[in-house]
């Protein structure tokens, strides 16, 4: 990949990742800044806990997803190379996290990543969640902790990938994506939420 395609690729999925669609979807739908409470991130999550709206979570959730599959699909179709797609979904969780249009504040990333990985295999997407949230929920019931909860079941995507023997690209995406959704729940590590 050229450095052209590369820089392209990247502005591409940061941009898309960067929409902060937490603070757009409190802001019009409760009249709220989720970033000024809960976990203060701005994905589905803490719009539910800031909101105690479901439905406002809910959709926030699917608008990242739907950004982080936008990211990569058109990655494939502008790029002819195989590392486009897994360059624009990394740089779309870096964008979600850490958003130039709300001074670098921003969500975990989670959504955006399984997004981005069902763009490129929806099979093992379906399956990583199905493992992954299984496993959450057992480790989240004796941490009793939702950020260390989710650090735990990231530090096993890697391994997920490689025992399912994915290519390198994907393999790739889901290492490198899951670090962005780490270092954001390690700032939570030691915090207490209202909701768990």
């Amino acid at each position: 990949m050229t450095i052209a395609t590369s820089v392209l690729c990247a502005l591409l999925g940061y941009l898309l990742g960067a929409v902060p669609t937490g603070v757009l979807v409190g802001r019009l739908w409760h009249g709220v800044d989720v970033r000024n409470s809960g976990s203060t991130h701005t994905g589905g999550l803490n719009v539910y806990r800031t909101t105690s709206n479901l439905w406002a979570g809910v959709l926030t959730g699917l608008v990242d997803v739907g950004l982080a599959v936008l990211a990569v699909l058109l990655a494939r179709i502008w790029f002819a190379d195989p590392w486009a797609a897994p360059l624009a979904a990394v740089m779309a969780i870096i964008g979600h996290n850490w958003s130039v249009f709300i001074r670098l504040g921003g969500g975990v990333g989670m959504s955006t990543l399984f997004g981005s990985m069902a763009a490129l295999s929806l099979p093992v997407a379906l399956i990583l969640v199905a493992v992954l949230a299984a496993i959450w929920l057992l480790v989240n019931r004796v941490l009793r902790h939702s950020a260390r909860s989710s650090i735990i079941i990231m530090l096993l995507v890697s391994p997920l990938l490689w025992l399912l023997r994915q290519p390198a690209p994907l393999f790739a995406l889901g290492t490198l994506g899951a670090m962005p959704v780490i270092l954001k729940e390690l700032g939570d590590f030691n915090r207490v939420y209202d909701r768990e």
